[in-house]
């Protein structure tokens, strides 16, 4: 047995063989072969493996019978039946005769042919359906909606080789539909494009296949006959330099044929990603054939389904964000003295994610924040202080150290006060000018003039009040005058005495940081558990997993200072670090809250600079917020 690689020229150059193809035969059936002058490159004594793709064989009586592998078939030159396969019987006799061999030979020649055909269209859709396949499983990957249209696109015309190509997207505004032109690519020109709307026009390829629901196919679009249904605008093409020619419109619908989109591919090439040769002609085009149309309907369906599910996913954001903020919402109605502050803190806490990025050396050198993890940052920072819903409103809302009906029985102790103390002066001058009326007429100025100067001491004393009343940010302020007034009493109408300020008024007002006593503190930082608590009841998806977790530290100290757990160091996780040093900045400078008046901005960065120091704050991230000037992308300082 002998193999070669052969081509039949002259009468038989329709027959048999190609260069690709082997011919494995007998030596007589060479012999045969070399009188029909057949050309070959070499002669093989034995069959090498593994099997060549293609190939004729011919078997003889006593030769060992093959099973005919796709892309071969073969001449049975034998008297019994041939087997299962691409056999082409000839009689025995016939082997001798050079007609009837090469009539046998261009027979099976053909039937190898179209095996072989047959074979690399199977093979080819496998891998066509392979990609298909892989392009879905991408496609269902991406939730970014831009990504999604490009990747759609960018897929779409290299699986079927399109030189060009547009993505529309069927926009609804109650109760028409249009078209927005969404993104457009093209390997041979580069032209310019913008997104834009367009009316959904019957007579356009694009439009027709959004109303009908149907693909289009258009082999030549300058050989559409003027009064067609469809219309080609050829004016891209002139001002582009460009011959549009074979296009596809395939609809991008869902399961209950609801048209989301069009995918429009332009210009079937040779080869996908290769530019065409002379866009202008434009000869090498190829028209879109009814395989390339069954692949992208496959590849269309796959894709309607993930925009379908990206915008689930957006509206589902969407829904959210607007939850989000009606939450904000809720909690500056309760206290209006703070509105802006949580979205304040969130610009604040995303400014210093985006500043930490740049970093080249320290601890946090190399941290990197994804679209989700600003999104994950942005929603804990606005949701930071829900927990103040949970909050007495009184406490809330608390201005100074003494609620205002408090501070009004004070003023009027200190009015009753004075006018008691005046009342008792007028008693004593009345008996004194019933004993001496010459002596009381001659001191009457003098005493007028000492009552208004006791009285003017209460007043004074009241401002002192008044003044000890404002919350101090730091724990400076001397209380040695309060401590006085404290001592004071005074003796009522009916002859009771009273002091003028109470125990708990004068521990009010004498507190050294703020305008809480330690009750009421306590029951303020409970907001941050009630923030967790809340959080923590809702099914965040996994990459916003740890808002309940970042809005729940934001009060944690390094130290272990902090409030609702003590946690220290890298108990706190870095986004709750960045919260933490947004929002003690912003408390400080705010100019919203009537109970402290804003502190100017150096003071404030020297605060947050102490803080640090003191093993409180993040070093690098209050470096980085004052020297990378955070604050300025908050737009309010």
């Amino acid at each position: 047995m002998s193999t070669l690689s052969c081509a039949i020229p002259g009468a038989l150059e329709h027959t048999v063989v190609t260069p690709s193809c082997v011919l494995m035969a007998p030596s007589e059936v060479i012999a045969a072969m070399r009188a029909l002058n057949l050309e070959y490159e070499n002669v093989l004594e034995t069959f090498s493996e593994p099997l060549p793709a293609s190939g004729l064989m011919v078997c003889l009586p006593d030769m060992p019978v093959h099973e005919l592998p796709p892309g071969w078939a073969g001449v049975w030159a034998r008297p019994e039946a041939p087997p299962a396969g691409a056999w082409v019987p000839l009689p025995g006799g016939a082997i001798a005769d050079p007609q009837a061999l090469a009539q046998a030979l261009r027979a099976a020649d053909a039937w190898r042919r179209e095996r072989l055909q047959f074979s690399q269209q199977a093979v080819d859709r496998a891998e066509a359906l392979q990609t298909v396949n892989e392009i879905g499983i991408a496609l269902s990957a991406e939730r970014n909606s831009d990504r999604l249209l490009d990747l759609i696109l960018t897929r779409a015309r290299h699986l079927v080789a399109a030189d060009a190509g547009a993505l529309y997207l069927v926009k609804k505004d109650e109760p028409e539909r249009y078209l927005y032109f969404a993104l457009a690519q093209n390997d041979s020109v580069e032209a310019p494009w913008k997104a834009s709307v367009m009316p959904l026009n019957p007579r356009s390829i694009a439009g027709a296949v959004a109303l009908r629901g149907e693909v289009v196919v258009v082999d030549d679009v300058y050989a559409m006959p003027a009064q067609g249904l469809l219309r080609h605008d050829h004016s891209w093409d002139q001002r582009f330099h460009y011959r549009t020619r074979s296009i596809v419109g395939i609809p991008l619908a869902t399961r209950e044929g609801e048209v989301l989109g069009v995918l429009q591919l332009i210009n079937r090439k040779p080869r996908a990603g290769v530019p065409l040769v002379d866009p202008v002609a434009a000869t090498e085009v190829l028209p879109f054939s009814a395989a390339d149309v069954e692949l992208l309907r496959s590849l269309a369906s796959q894709a309607a389904v993930s925009l379908e599910n990206s915008r689930l996913y957006e509206d589902i954001q969407q829904l959210f964000e607007s939850f989000v903020r009606a939450a904000v919402t809720t909690i500056e109605q309760r206290d209006p003295t703070t509105s802006g502050h949580s979205f304040r803190v969130a610009d604040g806490t995303l400014s210093l994610a985006r500043r930490l990025e740049r970093l080249a050396r320290g601890q946090w050198a190399g941290v990197r924040f994804s679209a989700e993890d600003m999104r994950e940052l942005r929603y804990a920072a606005l949701l930071h202080d829900f927990g103040k819903v949970a909050v007495r409103e009184s406490v809330l809302t608390k201005a100074f150290k003494l609620y205002e009906e408090d501070l009004k029985i004070l003023q009027t102790r200190f009015l009753l006060a004075r006018a008691s103390h005046r009342a008792g002066r007028l008693q004593d001058w009345l008996q004194e000018a019933l004993r001496d009326p010459d002596g009381i007429r001659q001191r009457l100025p003098h005493l007028e003039g000492a009552l208004q100067r006791e009285l003017a001491d209460f007043e004074a004393m009241f401002q002192v009040v008044l003044s000890a009343n404002q919350p101090n940010v730091t724990e400076e302020g001397d209380y040695s005058a309060l401590e006085a007034i404290r001592q004071r009493v005074f003796v009522d109408l009916d002859g009771q005495q009273h002091a003028l300020l109470t125990d708990r008024e004068a521990q009010m007002l004498s507190l050294r940081r703020g305008n809480l006593n330690p009750q009421e503190r306590q029951e303020i930082e409970k907001h941050v558990t009630h923030s967790f608590n809340f959080l923590r009841t809702i099914p965040w998806t996994k990459d916003l997993a740890r808002v309940p977790d970042i809005a729940g530290r934001h009060h944690e100290k390094l130290d272990g200072s902090g409030y609702p757990q003590g946690l220290m160091g890298d108990d706190i996780p870095l986004g709750a670090r960045m919260m933490t040093v947004s929002d003690i900045f912003d408390a400080l400078v705010a100019r919203d809250r009537p109970y402290k008046k804003a502190i100017p901005l150096e003071r404030a960065l020297n605060i947050l600079e102490i803080e640090a120091k003191g093993g409180k704050l993040d070093t690098t991230l209050v470096q980085v917020w004052i020297e990378a000037k955070a604050w300025e992308d908050i737009g309010t300082y």
